[in-house]
């Protein structure tokens, strides 16, 4: 199945909504270790020399964050079968955690060798047992660096799961992956890979949080995972006025996982930010700062969220793309007014 019926979606929808109508709050759990904020500085990260990744580590620690979520290639890694190149990613982890971050490595994508000719890397591999055996080794490689994992991004976008957003599919990509990297790497805690907030305008090649997530629960994932990544970006809006979408139903979507017996199950937010390219559909640098603001807000209330990166510590080149000006600080290393609320709320977070 590509996608669920519009029908089946819409009572989806309804039902999640339902958790929380007359309810004053999602379930309590137990409070969030102190400490959730971070960064998803993306493959610019993953790219950059040494001395740069260094550099940016001391910057994200300074401001007041203690996590980054780190890019793990497959496709990059295991360009031809059982053969390693983990150079790149060695320099990435060791600068991140001897600045004294912790780690939620983003396992995805898929070599040529392990799709379909002419597809891209982000078609999921052919055979799922393919993917398990790169998150054995790579669970055992950097098992004792980082205890979080994430399982592809934004797997509801066609984008991003090629040809189109497939639940069925991905669960059955899961499932082994999930139970590799915790054979090798035991105490690890498992997410589910980043639900876009795009997926929730109804768009072709999109699929909706809530549905999505409701699939997942249906397909039998539930036992495989410890914790259920989101997007819930919100720009040009503050994220408190998202209505039933994005990051204000992020409490349903507590409740809904309530609901099914996931009470000490977390929500982590590993990616939200907004652009600051003069452009439509983008904001002013105050309006940055604001949207960030009322995000630090929310999540402070909610002890269940156990994470809060923001997408991303720097704008990149080219200056003409909008995905280069999500930074909070410029291209030339001057603050934005939303890295002084980075700097303000991280810490107490």
């Amino acid at each position: 199945m590509r996608r669920l019926p519009l029908l089946i979606a819409a009572v989806v929808a309804i039902v999640l909504a339902s958790l929380v109508h007359g309810t004053p709050a999602p379930t309590p759990a137990a409070a969030a270790p102190a400490g959730r904020a971070g960064f998803s500085p993306g493959g610019s990260f993953l790219f950059a020399d040494a001395a740069t990744q260094a550099a940016e580590v001391r910057t994200m620690a300074a401001g007041g964050a203690r996590w980054i979520r780190l890019d793990i290639d497959w496709s990059a890694i295991e360009t031809s079968r059982g053969t390693y190149n983990w150079a790149r990613t060695d320099q990435a982890v060791n600068a991140a955690r001897t600045g004294g971050l912790s780690v939620i490595g983003l396992l995805g994508y898929t070599p040529a060798w392990a799709r379909p000719s002419g597809t891209t890397a982000r078609r999921p591999p052919t055979n799922p047992a393919d993917m398990a055996s790169f998150a054995t080794a790579v669970a055992k490689r950097y098992g004792a660096g980082i205890d979080v994992w994430e399982v592809w991004n934004e797997p509801n976008l066609a984008s991003a799961w090629n040809p189109a957003p497939d639940p069925a599919a991905y669960v059955r990509l899961f499932k082994p992956v999930s139970a590799a990297l915790k054979a090798a790497d035991a105490g690890s805690t498992i997410l589910t890979g980043g639900i876009s907030a795009d997926g929730d305008d109804g768009g072709a090649g999109h699929y909706a949080t809530g549905a999505w997530v409701y699939a997942l629960y249906q397909g039998g994932a539930q036992a495989s995972f410890d914790g259920i990544s989101v997007h819930p970006y919100s720009f040009p809006k503050l994220p408190s006025q998202t209505g039933s979408t994005g990051f204000a139903s992020i409490p349903s979507l507590r409740n809904f996982m309530v609901s099914r017996g996931d009470t000490a199950k977390g929500i982590w937010i590993t990616e939200f930010g907004s652009p600051t390219l003069p452009s439509p559909g983008v904001v002013t640098n105050d309006q940055q700062a604001a949207i960030l603001a009322d995000g630090f807000r929310l999540v402070a209330s909610w002890p269940w969220v156990r994470t809060f990166l923001v997408y991303n510590l720097r704008d990149g080149l080219p200056t003409s793309s909008r995905e280069q000006h999500f930074g909070l600080r410029t291209i030339n290393d001057q603050p934005k007014p939303a890295w002084t609320t980075f700097t303000s709320r991280a810490p107490t977070l």
